[in-house]
């Protein structure tokens, strides 16, 4: 399994309006480079925002938005 396609199905089991690091994640080191490109992508796509460094959360999408 491609580790984005790993990564985004982590996410999804992740509650809306809740943070999570890459810990929670359970990314190993060899795959932190590239965890981190794909994390960079949803974050383009606005699936995820970024808190501060390392520190994400999952919006909760409403009829109006985020």
């Amino acid at each position: 399994m491609k580790i984005s396609a790993k990564i985004l199905k982590q996410i999804k089991g992740i509650p809306e309006d809740t943070t999570f690091g890459y810990k929670q994640l359970n990314i190993s080191k060899t795959e932190f480079q590239a965890a981190a490109k794909a994390i960079e992508r949803l974050i383009k796509k606005g699936l995820i925002k970024k808190v501060s460094k390392g520190v994400f959360y999952k919006p909760k999408m409403s009829v109006l938005g985020n």
